[in-house]
């Protein structure tokens, strides 16, 4: 498979059921990252066919296009144009004789920056190695589930304890949005302490848990920037932010678990254990 665009080229194999990335380097792709990508190229469907006779500035530019080859030698491509705000993205497919419109917001879902498949993933696991997952929040109920078998409906709530009966119980969607979480815009050291919100309390503390005791991953969450967006650091020493909607995606999965729709505020009690790296 190739993804190109004007920020990268990123060339990638299957080699013995692993995913690699053969170019502009040679590494193991993050199966998560895979995951997710697969998961939004597969979902992607046409909102509005369009004639074949369509002229529109948009179709003369080309954003992204997706290429590949399968196992049994045939090919294939999909093509994103420039986009109309009020409609969506032009796109071109070798499997559709038509352009056609897909949805508006595909460009960030494809996580086009190279450095995503190997280096700055915040929670490196595919979701089948996921076994826990549990949101500490000081301004509210914490949130903990874990899986009890292999089904997607295999899960277990053990707090809040005072969940309402018949809430939803959509696991994947959770998996989903956590995985999605990625570092957006790197941030400087904060001057004092508390700049980003992440000490002496945090808002939010993710830990995802594999095998054993211990966390694989930590993703503590601070205050918003001027954007909107969330401080956030993994080890108290490299700072950056997550794009508010992917946030906000997270929070809005949560808080179907709890059986609450009410929103979060930013209060801080508690103090943060030690951070470890998980990337």
């Amino acid at each position: 498979m190739q993804l190109s665009s004007v920020v990268s080229d990123v060339k990638l194999e299957q080699d013995g059921g692993r995913w690699m990335v053969i170019s502009p380097q040679n590494f193991a792709a993050s199966p998560a990252r895979m995951d997710v990508l697969f998961e939004n190229l597969t979902t992607l469907k046409a909102q509005e066919f369009l004639p074949a006779t369509t002229v529109a500035p948009e179709l003369a530019v080309n954003k992204v296009q997706v290429s590949w080859k399968t196992i049994d030698g045939s090919s294939g491509s999909l093509t994103l144009h420039g986009e109309d705000y009020k409609r969506g993205i032009y796109a071109t497919s070798s499997a559709q004789p038509t352009p056609f419109l897909v949805e508006a917001y595909i460009y960030d879902r494809l996580a086009l920056d190279p450095s995503v498949f190997f280096h700055t993933l915040l929670v490196d696991l595919a979701p089948s190695q996921i076994k826990r997952i549990y949101v500490r929040q000081p301004s509210a109920d914490n949130l903990d589930v874990s899986r009890t078998g292999t089904g997607p409906e295999n899960w277990a709530i053990s707090k809040p304890g005072n969940r309402p009966a018949g809430s939803p119980v959509d696991y994947d969607s959770l998996v989903k949005t956590l995985l999605e979480l990625q570092p957006g815009k790197s941030v400087d050291q904060p001057k004092h302490a508390e700049d980003y919100g992440l000490k002496p309390a945090y808002f939010m503390k993710i830990e995802v848990y594999s095998d054993g005791k211990d966390p694989a991953s930590v993703i503590y969450l601070g205050k918003k920037d001027e954007s909107g967006n969330y401080y956030s650091t993994q080890d108290g020493q490299t700072y950056f932010t997550i794009e508010r909607g992917l946030v906000d995606s997270f929070i809005s999965a949560m808080q179907k678990k709890k059986g609450s729709s009410s929103g979060l505020r930013h209060r801080r009690r508690s103090k943060p254990s030690n951070m470890k790296m998980s990337y």
